[in-house]
């Protein structure tokens, strides 16, 4: 139960919270007996099923979130506007007016 009171400050101090991902980036450095004993677990036999239902009500599900979808006219825009998207442009549009400033080429059409 300590645990969870732990769990709930952090959720509410956001500077707890960030002290937390820190102490958290460097479990790969502590030794195996201490991961074990901070979560509450056995290697054998794993978290018992309370404590991991008490935790995953504390913490939410072990998920990513869903991200957040562009509108596909958004995508089309961004499309449109790269720098080598804007220099096609300007040669589709420099070349049109090339076209209409050789009368020779007008006159071939009608």
């Amino acid at each position: 139960m300590a645990d969870r009171a732990r769990f709930v400050e952090m959720q509410e101090d956001p500077e707890s919270v960030s002290r937390r991902e820190k102490k958290l980036q460097d479990w790969h450095s502590k030794p195996l007996e201490e991961i074990v004993a901070r979560l509450q677990t056995d290697l054998k036999n794993g978290m018992r099923t309370q404590h991991a239902t008490e935790m995953n009500r504390i913490l939410g599900d072990n998920a990513l979130s869903e991200r957040k979808r562009t509108p596909w006219y958004v995508e089309l825009f961004k499309e449109m506007v790269s720098m080598f998207s804007l220099l096609l442009w300007a040669g589709a549009g420099l070349s049109g007016v090339a076209y209409l400033l050789n009368e020779e080429a007008i006159s071939h059409v009608s």
